[in-house]
């Protein structure tokens, strides 16, 4: 792995992390290691994802040429994660996080891109790798509650700072606390 990404995955942000890595790879990337399910292949036709921030990266770079590594746990479609298991996995099994972990070690992707709590875990078991953060400017007291909650970087080696444009609601839907 020579460059790690951490970010807020919202859809308004893929061109910003698209730019950081054309930048640093002004020739293009072999292989990217993205936050999707690695049964994603499977599930994909009946699985209507919430978000697309993942998706639309893991688009871009296979147009490219660049092997995509689904680096995340398998997602059960018919048995879909709720918020409070997220929030325990997150806060203390990290199962996520040590499946993410064992597709680097496996794969060696060149870049990886994740959602700023994993890349956090994955930086600290990496301490030498390039880690670029992008942080974002929240719009509303909720928003800086959720960007708390979800913690600071950890000893980025570069910080992106973005506005953040989108509504409490995105994280109230993101998380399933309502539909």
């Amino acid at each position: 792995m020579d460059l790690l990404l951490g970010v807020v995955h919202c859809e308004e942000f893929v061109d910003d992390v698209v730019r950081v890595i054309s930048k640093r790879y002004p020739q293009g990337i072999e292989s990217l290691l993205l936050e999707i399910p690695s049964n994603w292949e499977e599930i994909k036709a009946n699985y209507e994802p919430f978000e697309y921030f993942f998706l639309e990266l893991e688009r871009y770079y296979r147009e490219k040429g660049t092997r995509i590594i689904y680096g995340d746990l398998p997602l059960d479609s018919s048995n879909p994660r709720v918020w409070w298991q997220d929030m325990f996995d997150w806060i203390l099994a990290h199962k996520r996080d040590k499946s993410i972990i064992k597709n680097i070690k496996e794969h060696n992707p060149q870049v990886v891109v994740l959602g700023k709590t994993h890349a956090n875990y994955v930086k600290r078991r990496f301490p030498d790798v390039p880690y670029i953060a992008f942080d974002v400017k929240p719009h509303d007291k909720v928003d800086a509650l959720m960007l708390k909650l979800l913690g600071k970087s950890y000893r980025p080696d570069e910080v992106i700072g973005l506005v953040h444009r989108l509504p409490r609601e995105y994280y109230l839907r993101r998380y399933h606390i309502v539909e």
